[in-house]
């Protein structure tokens, strides 16, 4: 396979406004997990300690509280804050402190979430879909890998390479190996499973059941090592899409329209598919998968008024009634069995300052 060379890092004078940006709705943060990935209680662990002290994180056990080792804390809190759990305090509370979102206490309250242990698989792919759809992605390495990189199967080197042309390109300083190493790292712990030996293929059941609990996303089947292809190489499964449960598919349509454009109720299945944070490129579905979804999600949600129209480009247009944070807490509220307001606030509600939070702040 021939050698990818390294660009050097392009400043913003150099960058070409006419042609789309890569890494789009990211900024440029690499590594602030620690080579972490998320393990399947941090969140339950992390809503529980906030609603008690949302100062927590700046305690000097706070690695005690939380239950985790000393760098524990500053990768539960990325990946809290990344998935959009938690945001920074508010008078009247202090400055520096953190308490949960709406989103936050819909799923992980300890007495009345949803799905506080991460039980569901639907909720670990509402979580995916959080994670890179933000328009303040901290992880501009998975945005890449998953919704930009037109490979499915790449090696490790290769994949830095490519993320560190597309900084470049976008007019970033260009990451080192070593930054986007770790997220490599991260990146195949959360979603790509071990491969077992020969003692774990003995004992299938208990390894299977250790794979989910130390890393619950790894079920999904987004990503697969590849060690025949070379060191560090892996695959994405490109074709997942359509094996995403169509709550989520849904789901996320609403709420991606809501955050783009929150006063449309309607828009083209093809811009669904193809933005470039999307459910289309995010989830890996298509334009005829978000339809099928979609339609399901009629014959259940009736009130919605999901119906399709022809757009001028010659494929399907989405229309439904009501406002699109609304359709999607619905769906939400539909799946779950729950009667309560929702897991999402009105965009419009929130000053600009407070839509696109993150801090990368380091300890």
């Amino acid at each position: 396979m021939p050698t990818q060379k390294s660009t050097p890092a392009a400043t913003e004078a150099t960058v070409d406004p006419t042609r789309p940006q890569p890494l789009h709705g990211c900024i440029p943060s690499w590594a602030g997990h620690g080579s972490y990935p998320p393990r399947l209680l941090w969140m339950a662990k992390v809503h529980t300690e906030l609603t008690h002290d949302v100062m927590t994180f700046t305690r000097h056990d706070a690695a005690a509280r939380l239950g985790g080792g000393g760098s524990y804390p500053r990768a539960m809190r990325f990946w809290a804050q990344a998935f959009g759990l938690i945001e920074p305090t508010r008078p009247p509370y202090p400055q520096h402190g953190f308490e949960p979102t709406m989103r936050g206490d819909w799923f992980f309250h300890e007495h009345i979430g949803v799905d506080a242990y991460l039980e569901e698989t639907p909720t670990k792919w509402l979580m995916h879909w959080w994670l890179l759809s933000s328009g303040t992605c901290p992880l501009p390495t998975f945005h890449h890998l998953i919704a930009e990189s037109p490979f499915s199967f790449v090696t490790r080197d290769e994949a830095i390479r490519n993320v560190q042309r597309a900084a470049a390109r976008r007019g970033w300083k260009e990451p080192t190996a070593d930054q986007v190493g770790r997220d490599l790292t991260a990146f195949l712990a959360m979603y790509a499973p071990t491969r077992p030996t020969a003692d774990d293929t003995a004992r299938r059941t208990a390894f299977q059941i250790e794979e989910n609990c130390l890393n619950p996303w790894r079920e999904l089947g987004l990503a697969e090592r590849c060690p025949e292809g070379g060191e560090g190489a892996f695959r994405i499964n490109r074709q997942i899409g359509r094996r995403i449960p169509a709550p989520v598919l849904a789901y996320a349509c609403f709420d991606h329209l809501s955050r783009t454009a929150p006063g449309e109720q309607s828009i083209a299945l093809s811009r669904l598919a193809s933005d470039p944070s999307g459910p289309g490129r995010i989830l890996l579905a298509t334009a005829p998968v978000l339809r099928t979804a979609l339609e399901k999600t009629a014959a259940r949600l009736p009130g919605l008024g999901i119906n399709f129209t022809d757009n001028f480009d010659g494929g399907d247009r989405l229309q439904f009634t009501g406002p699109a944070f609304k359709a999607a807490n619905a769906v939400l509220m539909d799946f779950y069995d729950d009667k309560g307001p929702g897991p999402e606030e009105d965009p419009a509600t929130k000053p600009v300052s407070e839509q696109l939070p993150f801090d990368l702040t380091v300890d």
